[in-house]
């Protein structure tokens, strides 16, 4: 890190200061966040344009007890660091647990597109996870569109927006051989390096991986996404994205942030987006649900005068009725990154 430091001049001591300020946000007292690699970081800083990513994976209590208000959080600290920002929904990798099958078996030049147009065709066998996707999908859309002003908007990507991108078989091509250490076409798919999870260790859950590193590669080069925002248990999955970005020479930072409020607070007592007034005021009365409530709203300035049962009341019902409303969808190929933010030309 001194190492790192040492060359700069005082502005950009000071600039790199300032960004780390903004990173670790010190006033939140649930959320920790942590930078690992730090050195690494800094090289992603000093490029002085830092994009931003949250993958948001598949929550199948969605169906049941609601779209959980922590989505909030994602948004809430890209607001905070002021930086530009990608929020990716993943729900459609569920198809992958699902399904117990590898996308595809046998190496060969193609073997990226497969694996799309397997996940394609499979998503038609589980509508349920479809549903979830959709559901997730307009909730995010409705938060950035409720949050920001349009020049400031988080953009948001389905992951099968990716999926029908010119740019986004290569990636997954490249991340597969990766995994794989360059396989020889007709040989069988045998992942070397994979996220190694306890849970997730059969071969065709390794698959998780190769879409993992997929995603940040097209994320990288369609949107110039360099920085990498998720929580600790993704360590795993963060080392095996820093190998795979070291190795195509590309600068890449990560944020890990921990909540305690997810082991002390169970899902069926959290915010969700379907909560009336009633059940809003019963969660509430939980003292830790409040101070998680009150780091959620406080980057917004227009709750920051507001009580904070007013506030998150008026956040869940002006996310609800957004997220009913039909919000336009990034294309198949990413042209809206030659108007990053989105709605800043509209």
């Amino acid at each position: 890190m001194q190492e790192k430091l040492k060359p700069l001049s005082d502005i950009e001591r000071e600039y790199i200061a300032e960004q780390f300020q903004s990173v670790f946000q010190r006033w939140r007292a649930i959320e920790r966040i942590v930078v690992p690699n730090i050195s690494e970081f800094v090289e992603v800083l000093l490029k002085k344009d830092p994009v931003v990513y949250k993958g948001v994976s598949y929550n199948p209590l969605i169906g049941t007890l609601g779209e959980n208000v922590n989505l909030v959080d994602f948004f809430g600290w890209a607001k905070a660091s002021e930086m530009k920002s990608v929020i990716l929904n993943a729900s459609v990798y569920a198809i992958i647990n699902e399904s117990q099958t590898s996308p595809v078996e046998r190496f060969s030049e193609n073997a990226g597109k497969e694996a799309i147009d397997f996940m394609r065709e499979q998503l038609k066998s589980f509508p349920t996870i479809e549903q979830i996707s959709n559901k997730r999908d307009n909730y995010l859309r409705a938060i950035a569109l409720s949050l920001f002003p349009p020049s400031e908007q988080p953009m948001v990507v389905d992951s099968r927006n990716m999926f029908q991108s010119r740019r986004y078989p290569e990636c997954l091509q490249e991340a597969i051989s990766f995994c794989a250490e360059n396989p020889k076409n007709g040989e069988v798919i045998q992942f070397k390096k994979y996220a190694n999870y306890i849970r997730y260790n059969t071969p065709y859950q390794r698959w998780y991986s190769a879409f993992v590193l997929a995603e940040a590669l097209y994320l990288y080069r369609a949107f110039g996404v360099n920085i990498k925002l998720g929580p600790t248990t993704e360590s795993n999955f963060d080392s095996l994205i820093r190998d795979f970005m070291k190795q195509k020479g590309i600068p890449y930072g990560f944020v890990w942030y921990d909540r305690s409020i997810e082991k002390q607070v169970p899902y069926t007592n959290a915010l969700t987006f379907d909560d009336g007034l009633d059940a809003i005021s019963q969660k509430m009365s939980n003292e830790t649900v409040r101070q998680w409530v009150y780091e959620l709203v406080q980057p917004f300035e227009q709750f920051q005068s507001l009580d904070i049962q007013t506030a998150i009341e008026m956040l869940i019902a002006t996310v609800r009725e957004n997220s009913l409303k039909p919000i336009p969808k990034l294309n198949a190929e990413g042209e809206w990154f030659l108007t990053f933010p989105p709605g800043a030309c509209d």
